[in-house]
């Protein structure tokens, strides 16, 4: 690895440090103070839980991939997981913003009624999108560990 590449890793795992500082700093008032309790606010929490998410498996993965490559030729599960976390963890990021406009969306249309307020709402709003994250994710780790399989016969 030569210097142009470390220079680059030392800068993309300071920022992603940054962003997952910044976010966790932003969600602690959103989880101990009561009033913020809204609806708004938990879908923002929820943005920024899969940011925190994101930013640890992006900085975690930069720095085994530039300073230790050799962890990544130890198990053939490695492989496997490698191809399922990123889209994973994208997933979780961008559709977190997806699901906070969705949900305004709905509040905006359906103004008079009072479900697409409640935190009930937001809740299962969340829990649909991680659970169609872990969905989405799934066709990379069948075809993963479908060449995986190939590459050994």
């Amino acid at each position: 690895m030569n210097l142009g590449d470390q220079i680059t890793a030392i800068i993309d795992i300071s920022l992603l440090s940054i962003a997952v500082v910044i976010s966790f700093i932003y969600i602690l008032p959103i989880i101990f103070v009561q009033r913020f309790h809204t609806t708004t606010n938990i879908l923002t929490g929820n943005v920024g839980i899969s940011a925190i998410v994101c930013g640890v498996f992006w900085i975690g993965l930069n720095v085994v991939r530039n300073f230790y490559p050799f962890l990544f030729y130890q198990s053939a599960s490695s492989c496997t997981c490698l191809e399922y976390l990123p889209v994973l963890v994208n997933a979780l990021l961008i559709y977190s913003f997806v699901v906070v406009t969705i949900n305004r969306y709905l509040t905006i249309i359906y103004s008079t009624k009072p479900f697409f307020k409640r935190r009930t709402w937001a809740f299962l709003s969340i829990v649909v999108h991680w659970f169609v994250c872990f969905l989405i994710s799934i066709p990379n780790l069948v075809i993963s560990i479908q060449v995986r399989i190939i590459s050994h016969d």
